[in-house]
């Protein structure tokens, strides 16, 4: 059975009647405001909870530690990691599988995956759809989280190669130019903009 990253028809009569309810002034119609909404929330949760976990772990290491210094890189590669992750998940599906069959009782697990490949943010940014792409752009400009007050184009370019550079930081000196506040922040933009 493969489960794509939208949402169920129940969720969609649902958001649609909500959407039917804010709209009563006529302004938009619900559904301009409900392709708006629902495109800018599907996303594979599966992934989105790998995504979050990263970010989860960054965040509790700074809680925890008395100087970053000690897992600067660390830090900042898993920061970028569920940044990457944030992004595949717009594009990925899930697929149940059984592992394990014996007579007619069988265990099943969800395997999931992106055919976006790479770990360029700009260039996985790049690749998703145009409108996924400027919902989230939109999205950006104006969230508390954009505390560059630059576009997510931009953020994404300046951040791109972290991953890599991070994670073999002892090859380049540990010299590396992503900023640990802006990939924290760009984090935490995608786990509040693509919440399932």
């Amino acid at each position: 059975m493969i489960r794509n990253a939208s949402n169920t028809a129940l969720q969609v009569t649902r958001y649609r009647d909500v959407l039917s309810s804010l709209c009563g002034s006529g302004h938009l119609s619900w559904v301009v405001i409900f392709k708006r909404c629902f495109a800018s929330m599907k996303c594979n949760s599966e992934i989105y909870k790998f995504a979050l976990g990263y970010l989860n772990i960054a965040e509790i290491a700074e809680s925890k530690a008395v100087e970053r210094d000690t897992f600067y890189h660390a830090y900042k590669a898993n920061l970028a990691f569920s940044i990457e992750l944030f992004l595949k998940c717009i594009e990925a599906t899930s697929t149940e599988r059984t592992i394990l069959r014996v007579g007619d009782a069988q265990i099943t697990r969800l395997f999931s995956g992106s055919n976006i490949r790479g770990h360029e943010l700009d260039k996985i940014f790049g690749k998703l759809e145009q409108d996924r792409r400027k919902i989230l752009s939109e999205k950006f400009e104006s969230h508390p989280c954009n505390v560059t007050c630059s576009t997510l184009e931009n953020i994404l370019a300046e951040l791109s190669d972290a991953f890599v550079k991070d994670r073999y930081a002892f090859e380049i000196g540990g010299i590396t130019s992503s900023d640990p506040d802006t990939l924290l922040w760009t984090a935490r933009f995608f786990k509040d903009a693509l919440k399932p």
